[in-house]
């Protein structure tokens, strides 16, 4: 089977993420050097703004405090695009406060999810699960992305609270995350959905795809079951590199 390459050297998908009380504004350097509005961004991970631009575009953000005019403002970032990527002005903060009672939270955590998991009945191999080679290009692909993003201002703190739960002990530690384009995540989860229709003979739907998490040393995942009232299959690449795992929550399908 063949596929098409699924990054181009033209174009790039980005994203602008933004972690400040007060907004902030993105303008793109047309060709006349002159500063074209691109958009407002407000804060928090759920504001993110993705758009498709070209290689070789350039962006800059200003802080829309304290003049009227964002531009007599301060710079807060310029960008010139070289690759797909995602951009994080400041940085989410986690404080490392002990949580109380945090054992019995974990211990009623893992028996939920250990009790969900059971609802599925559906399985297809005697393990339930299996490994595979990804293809060249989609491995070269999801490393690449993760390569041009691995540090500030590209990688951020994964905005965790006590409303979230404790699947990640971020109280104890720093969960770095890297946010996927959406229509990178379309294409990665195209690739992937055919290769798990080829493990499991069925036809399936992609439901989600949430983005690469690094998890240092002392960090701690509890093992999750996501969407167990239809999710029968998922993927979840995970790669160990100078003490970091790096894990993609790559797809998870029903069927």
């Amino acid at each position: 089977m063949s596929y098409a390459p699924v990054y181009s050297s033209h174009f790039a998908y980005r994203c602008f993420h933004r972690i400040s009380p007060q907004p902030i504004k993105v303008y793109w350097i047309d060709k006349q050097g002159e500063r074209v509005f691109n958009a407002k961004l407000e804060s928090g991970e759920r504001h993110t703004n993705f758009i498709t631009t070209f290689i070789g575009h350039q962006f800059e953000i200003y802080d829309t405090q304290p003049n009227e005019d964002p531009l007599n403002n301060e710079m807060l970032y310029k960008l010139t695009i070289e690759n797909n990527g995602v951009v994080g002005i400041k940085n989410h903060e986690q404080p490392h406060v002990p949580r109380e009672h945090v054992e019995d939270e974990v211990r009623e955590t893992l028996h939920n999810e250990w009790s969900r998991h059971l609802m599925i009945k559906r399985t297809f191999s005697p393990l339930g699960f299996d490994k595979g080679r990804l293809p060249d290009d989609l491995y070269a692909s999801l490393g690449s992305y993760y390569y041009n993003n691995r540090h500030p201002p590209h990688v951020v703190l994964e905005e965790w609270g006590r409303h979230k739960g404790v699947f990640v002990n971020y109280w104890e530690t720093d969960v770095n995350f890297v946010q996927i384009p959406w229509n990178l995540k379309r294409r990665w989860q195209g690739r992937l959905k055919e290769l798990v229709e080829a493990w499991t003979g069925v036809e399936l739907e992609t439901t989600d795809m949430y983005g690469e998490s690094d998890f240092v040393l002392l960090a701690i995942p509890i093992p999750r079951f996501l969407r167990s009232e239809y999710s029968s299959s998922n993927v979840t690449l995970v790669c160990r590199n100078e003490g970091v795992y790096k894990r993609s929550k790559a797809a998870d399908s029903r069927g």
